[in-house]
């Protein structure tokens, strides 16, 4: 466990879930009572290593445990986590999903905390899942961005519940925030919190732009389209990457989806030469 900032702490969790990350970053903040926020796949060496973190802290009142969004490396040890702090949970009403049983996930009363006088606003950004929340902490300018944003790695948007162009919305409104650092649900903790979330919007306009100009060249499908702008050890999820940046073409008006295959209609803002 690490002190990010005064009565904000971080977690590493051993979890299951996408390379190249394995474990997922959980977050207490506060110290005399905590608010927590994700728990990891629900692993008995993550709920060991929780556990331990929490007595390290002083074994504190648990006013909640909040998850960003509903995948299970940061819900799977929300049960365990009720049971064993007598703590509610907190999770946004559109991520709730049958995987997650009979867990007596809430919703938020409030979206602002003050917890040993460290202010937490929660807020909607949804994006990688349509009810992620983000956190800011206005006090330190910390944003804990769940998986809107990793600490070594792009995200993933794939169209099944993710969607680009609310993810766009999302970095806009981060970027509005100014955050000085970004806690991250996998990876290194950021400390160039404005210039990552530029450079991750700079990304996914350029891969905007780069399969709109594949697109160019003639109809094709989002395997050849992964093939042609991913390694070959990434195609397999990078075919899914694909599929969410069809999707929001073809909600813009600027491709046609002609069953398998994709026709460029138009190139939207990009100069596709």
């Amino acid at each position: 466990m690490d002190e990010i900032r005064e009565n904000v702490f971080r977690s590493v969790i051993p979890s299951r879930t996408l390379p190249p990350y394995q474990s997922t970053n959980c977050y207490w903040i506060g110290h005399k009572s905590v608010l927590l926020i994700d728990t990891g796949d629900g692993s008995e060496t993550g709920r060991t290593r929780l556990e331990e973190d929490w007595k390290r802290l002083g074994s504190p009142e648990v006013v909640g445990v909040l998850a960003t969004h509903w995948h299970r490396d940061h819900t799977g040890g929300g049960g365990w986590a009720h049971r064993r702090f007598e703590a509610p949970l907190y999770l946004h009403p559109a991520d709730r999903r049958a995987e997650l049983g009979q867990e007596p996930w809430e919703d938020l009363n409030a979206r602002q905390w003050t917890i040993d006088g460290v202010t937490v606003q929660v807020f909607d950004a949804p994006g990688h899942t349509p009810g992620q929340w983000n956190l800011f902490l206005p006090d330190s300018r910390g944003l804990i961005a769940g998986d809107n944003v990793l600490g070594n790695t792009t995200v993933v948007i794939g169209p099944r519940e993710g969607d680009l162009g609310h993810y766009l919305r999302t970095l806009d409104e981060l970027i509005r925030l100014r955050p000085e650092w970004i806690g991250p649900g996998h990876g290194d903790i950021i400390w160039d919190g404005v210039d990552r979330l530029e450079a991750y919007r700079r990304h996914r306009q350029e891969r905007n732009r780069q399969l709109l100009a594949l697109l160019a060249e003639g109809p094709q499908d989002a395997d050849a389209l992964a093939r042609a702008v991913y390694p070959p050890e990434q195609v397999e999820v990078g075919t899914e990457m694909v599929r969410g940046h069809l999707a929001y073409f073809a909600a813009q008006g600027w491709v046609e989806d002609l069953g398998r295959t994709y026709r460029l209609v138009r190139g939207g803002p990009y100069d596709l030469s």
